[in-house]
This record gives C-alpha cells, structure tokens and sequence, in this order.
C-alpha cells in the first residue's frame, strides 16, 4: 500500500471513530483497530497522534468552509461580511466544540496550517475549483482573530470603523467565543442548548461589533 493510502486511511479511521463515538475515544490501539494496523504505523507515517487528529479535523470544517468561501466573495459591505461569517463559524464551532476548539485556540493550532497543505495533498480532488489565495487567507489562518480583522478592515476602507477599534474587536470577539465554547464543552448533545448558546454568542458578537461602527 502506498505512503499517501495507509495516511489517508488512517485518517478516515481517525474521523469515523470522532463521528460516531466520539473524540474521548480517540486513541492510537482505537485508530489502528480501525485501520487494521498496529499502532506503530500511526508513527510511522505522522508525527504524533495530535497531528493525525487535527488531519481528521478538518473534515469537520466542510460545511463551514463551503459557507465561508461563499461569504468571502460577498459583494456586500465588510460589516455584513464579518457577521455572517461569524454567524457561520459559531453554528458549526458549538456543534462540534472540543473539535473546534482544539483547531483555533487548542494545541491543534499549533500545527494547523501544516496539516491543510498537507491535507489537501492528500485529497486533492476536494480543492474548490474557486479556490484563490484571498480564500485561502480567509479560511485557513490559524489565528481566528485576524481572520476576522481581514473582513474588518474592508469596514475600515469604507470608512465605517476605526483601524484600532477593528483590531479590538477582532480579538474581542475571538474571546467571546472561545470562553463560550469552553464554557459550553459538554452541551452540545442537546440540541435546544445549543440553539439558546449559538443565539446568545452571535448576539454578544454583534453587539460588540456594532458598538464600534461609525455612522
């Protein structure tokens, strides 16, 4: 079997076990029972188990890059971009908040731009036709915060906010949700909870934004 199929497979592995059983269930013995392979293939192909779980990850961002990809070509002004991508990233994040949280904030951060070039060597058929490098700035920064200031300083080239107050919020609003995806960890089992949570944080993240446009 070829490098990139026993990688790809592990892979596949790795995020059937974090879809259907859960991250808590992620282990190297669980993977590679899975995979029909010892564990030591696991190291042999990636650098540590973190690495191969941020790989799976990515499946989980999909939907919400599809959607952002979509935002991101808007022709509408910057501060109707920054909520809706923001509106976006929460629906899916407190779906999936141990995932999330790990890619933009965790430990997982740490490798994860490394793992997206990767990722999409391996499974390159899943490259948007559209994919531009602005798309790729937009979805795949690792720091949300400045992910968010791109959308921002479109509203600053409109004269609509302050660079400074742009830079703030961007990181105010990564706070907000980052606390609230920590807070809310263990809800996401319960649907009606997570409705009330993605309600109450979209709106902290509007308001926050709102107080800083100029009219």
């Amino acid at each position: 079997m070829a490098v990139e199929d026993t990688k790809r497979k592990l892979i596949e592995a790795t995020y059937e076990i974090m879809k259907n059983e859960g991250v808590d269930k992620v282990s190297a013995r669980n993977i590679a029972k899975k995979a029909e392979c010892t564990a030591t293939v696991i190291y042999k192909y990636f650098t540590n188990l973190n690495y191969l779980v941020v790989m799976a990850s990515l499946r989980f961002l999909e939907g919400y890059t599809k959607e952002g990809l979509e935002i991101s070509l808007s022709k509408e002004d910057g501060i109707t971009i920054d909520k809706r991508a923001w509106k976006a990233f929460i629906n899916y994040a407190f779906r999936n908040p141990r995932i999330y949280e790990n890619l933009f904030w965790g430990e997982g951060n740490e490798v994860y731009a490394d793992a997206i070039v990767e990722y999409f060597e391996l499974y390159p058929g899943e490259m948007s036709k559209r994919t531009t490098a602005y798309y790729y700035t937009m979805m795949f920064n690792p720091r949300i915060e400045e992910r968010d200031f791109i959308w921002l300083r479109k509203s600053v080239n409109e004269g609509r906010m302050k660079m400074e107050d742009a830079f703030y919020v961007s990181r105010t609003n990564s706070y907000i949700v980052r606390g609230m995806l920590l807070e809310h960890m263990n809800d996401y089992k319960n649907p009606a909870v997570v409705e009330k949570v993605i309600e109450d944080c979209y709106s902290m993240i509007v308001k926050t934004i709102d107080s800083f446009i100029i009219e």
